[in-house]
């Protein structure tokens, strides 16, 4: 798509029509894996996203392997389906895309997922909120599923929402909500239980 620029000279073409050349430049000798080492960190939002697509676009056309080296989550959670966390130049864990994000093991898997998702509250709320906080889960089709409601009809519990969101990788959604819980001492008891039945995971992450 840059046969308008075919007398251009490498200084006349924008950061993102630089980066379809060395694509294009990349893929004349027919590899089978493409390594691609920060290909967006010097390009805006709009020629990212196009980048992004022309990628995919080959990885599925032409059945080349590409191999992405980034530092921003965002590019792994659009276009990758495998990912390895390196730290001080050792694989600190390597998962599907899907089940990093809904479940990271390594320290700081979790930390880069968590900024990823945007799903940390900040210091001020943390402190200033009284009881204990929970952070809950949902995989799959459960994220779309009541289950808030559910727990509060069933059970008599008070819960307050601190922060929520719906994440979707490759069209499967991973559903994230902070919340308390409010209510007498059984009440408590028996929605977190029903809670932890119903959600892929319930972490505390204050305790009072």
């Amino acid at each position: 798509n840059l046969s308008d620029k075919i007398n251009a000279y490498p200084s006349q073409l924008s950061g993102g029509q630089k980066q379809r050349v060395g694509i294009a430049r990349a893929l004349a000798n027919e590899p089978t894996i493409l390594l691609c080492d920060e290909p967006t960190s010097a390009l805006d939002l709009d020629s990212t996203e196009q980048i992004l697509d022309l990628l995919e676009n080959i990885n599925r056309k032409l059945s080349v392997t590409i191999l992405i080296i980034t530092h921003e989550m965002t590019v792994v959670k659009k276009i990758c389906h495998r990912v390895a966390v390196m730290q001080d130049g050792k694989v600190v864990e390597e998962n599907e895309i899907y089940e990093l994000f809904s479940n990271p093991a390594a320290p700081l898997s979790k930390q880069l997922v968590s900024k990823a998702l945007n799903i940390d509250l900040p210091i001020s709320v943390l402190e200033n909120t009284k009881g204990k906080i929970y952070r809950i889960t949902y995989l799959g089709p459960n994220a779309m599923e009541g289950v808030i409601s559910e727990t509060i009809s069933k059970h008599g519990a008070s819960i307050n929402i601190l922060h929520g969101r719906i994440e979707y990788i490759h069209n499967k959604p991973i559903g994230i909500l902070i919340i308390t819980i409010n209510g007498n001492v059984a009440s408590r008891a028996y929605a977190l239980e029903y809670l932890t039945a119903n959600v892929a995971k319930i972490e505390e992450i204050k305790n009072g």
